[in-house]
This record gives structure tokens, sequence and C-alpha cells, in this order.
């Protein structure tokens, strides 16, 4: 026992002699084994804070892959344990679990992630079983939804053929999450990845290409994002426009209908900005706010500092939503024209 160990330590200085030292012994496990017994650990542990540490280190180990590939071991078990613990029945049994669902999925979903490049080493069932968690995971919140995004991405990579089965349930997934600036990266590159695939949509109709229209406009908006994903965003959406397999011109007006909408929202703030005095505040080049202004609500602008010496009448001008390069510039008049 330990504390006996500590007190004939303690015993053995009292007495001024050699406190003796215990040898220490190395023995090794096997990687299989040690896999056996987190499965063990996943299918019958009842306390949420082993669970908690398990996945934590659990997702460590699976990053090293050469490890992992080097061994016999079968994931397939251990992919259907963590897609069963992702649901919400199977997390209420355990003791001690934090009230928030979230707080949960933050560990369970990195950990599925972290199964995906392993594709090869898992079955067809397993491979189904797990892009179904992550599109669970989408709408599960907003903690895990950035995680599932990424390992969906990885997924229209490593598993075409079960992606093929799931991608109307994909898109229709991810039409239910809102435009966000944390998500807006993610979900472009994943709309960006899979274009690039034409047998995954070889299927699509009219209702899913407008879904996936629907996900990317909102994105274009430069009063809500950088202009980085404005320009991202405008890239996916002409790769999608022209990849359509259907007539395009079924979709022109509803695209300019949406980039409208949103030019119309963004003039509107202009006009509310620009009434606001400004005789002794510089103005920012595009929207004219006084430094007074909460800049929480323009991300990705310019601060006032930074817009010195900047002509003002700029900021009296229309924007174009549908140039690729509105959220720097200011549109000329024959595109304001256009859109009008």
């Amino acid at each position: 026992d330990g504390r006996d160990l500590l007190q004939a330590a303690d015993t053995f200085r009292a007495q001024g002699d050699r406190v003796p030292v215990v040898p220490v012994v190395h023995s090794t496990l096997h990687f299989a084994d040690v896999m056996h017994l987190v499965e063990l650990c996943l299918q019958q542990e009842k306390h949420y804070n082993v669970v908690d540490v398990v996945l934590k280190q659990l997702s460590h180990l699976l990053h090293h892959r050469l490890l992992v590939l080097s061994t016999d071991c079968d994931l397939n078990n251990l992919g259907k344990l963590l897609c069963e613990l992702a649901k919400s029945s199977r997390r209420c049994s355990l003791k001690g679990m934090p009230i928030t669902a979230s707080d949960v999925s933050m560990q369970i979903y990195p950990v599925l992630t972290a199964l995906v490049p392993y594709s090869s080493k898992l079955t067809k069932n397993t491979q189904l079983v797990l892009v179904q968690a992550l599109e669970n995971g989408l709408v599960a919140g907003r903690q895990s939804c950035r995680a599932c995004v990424v390992a969906l991405t990885l997924a229209i990579l490593e598993m075409q053929s079960t992606i093929t089965m799931r991608i109307e349930s994909l898109i229709h997934r991810l039409t239910l999450i809102s435009a966000a600036p944390s998500l807006a990266a993610p979900v472009l590159v994943l709309l960006s990845n899979l274009v690039q695939i034409s047998s995954l949509y070889a299927s699509f109709n009219v209702d899913q290409y407008r879904s996936i229209f629907g996900i990317i406009v909102p994105y274009v908006d430069p009063s809500q994002f950088s202009l980085h994903i404005v320009t991202l965003a405008h890239h996916v959406l002409a790769l999608w426009f022209v990849r359509c397999r259907v007539e395009r011109k079924t979709f022109v007006s509803f695209i300019l209908n949406k980039l409208r909408h949103i030019s119309q929202y963004m003039q509107a703030n202009l006009k509310q900005y620009s009434s606001v005095p400004v005789e002794s505040t510089p103005s920012s080049p595009l929207t004219g706010t006084p430094a007074s202004v909460d800049h929480a609500h323009w991300p990705g602008r310019r601060r006032p500092s930074e817009a010195a010496g900047r002509p003002r009448e700029v900021a009296s001008r229309p924007v174009d939503m549908a140039s690729p390069t509105t959220a720097g510039h200011v549109a000329d008049t024959t595109r304001q024209d256009r859109l009008a």
C-alpha cells in the first residue's frame, strides 16, 4: 500500500538510515489490448469524468496514424461505440455528466473526426454509421458543428461511395446551419471540395441545387464576413453555377433576388450610419461609420484610424453585391444600374 510505503520512508528518515529504493518495473502492453480496454471503457463505464479523460486522450492517440496502422487492431467496434455514445440516450446514462449536451459533444466529435482518415480499415456499414453521426452533429450545437463540417469534408474525399448514399441528407442538414463567421470557411471549403467530384452530385435535381445556392449566398454579405470569406463565397457560387447540370436560367432570378436583398440591407445600413455627424471624426472608406459607432457589428472593416485621408464621399455610393470585390471597393455606376 502507498501509505505504508510513505510511513516506512518517514521511519527510516527519523532513524537516519537510507530510504530503500523501490525498483521500477517496466512492462509492455500491446496496442490492440489498449484499444480493447478503451472499447470496454466506452461500453461499460458509467462515470462521465472517466469517459471524458479517455476521449481526450483517444483523440490525440488516433492522430498517430503510423502507430495505429502498424497494428492489427479493429477500429469498427470502436467507431460504432463512439457513434452510440454520441446519441443522447447513451450520454444520459453517465453519472456526473454536465448539464449541457454541448460539453459532452466537444469530446466525442473530435474523436469521430480523427476516425475518418482510417476509412480503409472501416467497413461500409461502419462508414455509414459514422457519416450519420457526423450529420447529426451538424445540428447538435455550435461547438460540435465546426468539427463535424471538417470531418464531413474529409469524408467527401475519403468515403465517396458512402457520401453518395447520404449526399441529399447532408445537403439538407447544411441548410439548417445558420451563416456564422466561425462556420463560414469550413462550410465553403466543404462545398468547394464537393463540386470537384461530379459523381457525388450526379443525381441532383433543382431542389438540391437551389439548396446549395441558398447555403452559399449569405456568405457574400461584406457587413457580416471578411473580404476573404466574401471572395471565397463568390468563387464557390460561380463554380456551382458553372457546374450546374440542370437549366441554369432557373436559378438566375433566385440568386439575384438573394443578392439584391443583401444589397438593400447594406444600403439601408449605410444611410443609417451616414446620417451620424462626422465633422470631427474620420470615417471608414466603405461605410462612413464614425469612431463612436460599435464596430462589432462590422467585422472585417477597417478601423476609422486606418481610414484617415480617404475621401468621405465614397460612403454615399451604393454597393454592388454581385461584384466579388464588394467588401473592399465601391462598385462602378454600370454595375449599380444593373442591380437597381
